[in-house]
């Protein structure tokens, strides 16, 4: 009876944590495939293949379609758990971020582009045909070389006896070292994208209001080299997360090893009372062979 309350609340427990983001990725599902489709076929019909910029928007959908492609496994992966297998698991990691990256250095190269062909005009025709080609491939070569971790670190983790599809990092140590590498980088460099949205700003009350526009852009320049130099902070202190995070898994191994070596001894301590013991028992008393076997 306890059982099968245990199991009962348990299973409303998951239903009521997978309600909410299930929701969130079919309608993410219901929506976004079609509609990357539709862009697909529009920019395909109506569109000059010479356009690069409608190129990049091309790109731009197919890795959102293979994204969304996968979320109809996530979902069912909310409600009953990762039965596919690690090799799915794997694979469908290496999608999504595959997705991830291709996204993110689209919308990259696309910044450039549009800067390039506005400062430097006749150097982006040369670019034009093979160069643009050789562009579009890199974006998803280079994506596909920084989602490859995702293959090797994809793995089938149980938690609470549910079976889940996780980035299973080889120890807790390495787990300390990511979070401090990630929240290091997020210190050093979110200070320079707030001058940088501040900078968009001062740009966009220019006409509407000229004093706070202007107001804005002197933040921006003053504190604009201050916090870009900070930045470079970020490359410095990383061989010294490295270092420390060794340390600490050196520090971390040694008591284990000292732990088994007492462990050892004290079972040898224990087996030569219990020997000596018997040996008393004994009306012969002949425990010189006993006692040579432990004494080693």
């Amino acid at each position: 009876m306890n059982q099968s309350n245990t199991s009962s609340s348990l299973d409303s427990e998951i239903l009521n944590q997978a309600m909410a983001p299930s929701v969130v990725l079919g309608l993410c599902f219901l929506i976004g495939v079609p509609g990357n489709i539709t862009v697909i076929v529009v920019i395909l019909r109506h569109f000059k293949q010479e356009n690069f910029t409608m190129k990049l928007l091309l790109n731009l959908a197919a890795s959102d379609i293979l994204c969304l492609i996968s979320l109809p496994m996530w979902i069912y992966a909310l409600f009953y758990g990762w039965s596919f297998g690690e090799t799915s698991c794997k694979l469908m990691r290496y999608m999504v971020f595959c997705s991830l990256y291709g996204s993110l250095l689209t919308v990259t190269l696309m910044s450039v582009q549009r800067y390039v062909q506005i400062l430097y005009s006749q150097d982006w025709v040369r670019l034009r045909g093979t160069g643009e080609k050789v562009l579009l491939v890199s974006v998803w070569v280079v994506a596909c070389v920084l989602a490859s971790y995702s293959i090797v670190l994809g793995k089938v983790l149980h938690k609470d006896q549910i079976p889940q599809c996780k980035t299973n990092y080889s120890s807790d140590g390495m787990k300390r070292l990511v979070i401090s590498i990630v929240v290091t980088f997020f210190i050093f460099w979110i200070p320079v994208h707030v001058v940088s949205v501040t900078g968009i700003f001062s740009i966009l009350l220019k006409s509407s209001h000229p004093a706070a526009s202007a107001k804005l852009e002197k933040f921006c320049s003053f504190s604009e080299n201050i916090l870009g130099s900070l930045s470079f902070i970020n490359s410095c202190i990383n061989p010294f997360l490295y270092a420390f995070a060794s340390r600490n898994r050196r520090q971390d191994a040694t008591p284990s090893r000292n732990t088994q070596d007492v462990s050892t001894s004290k079972l040898v301590f224990r087996a030569q009372l219990l020997c000596v013991n018997y040996s008393k028992t004994r009306p012969d008393g002949n425990d010189g062979q006993i006692s040579s076997r432990l004494n080693v």
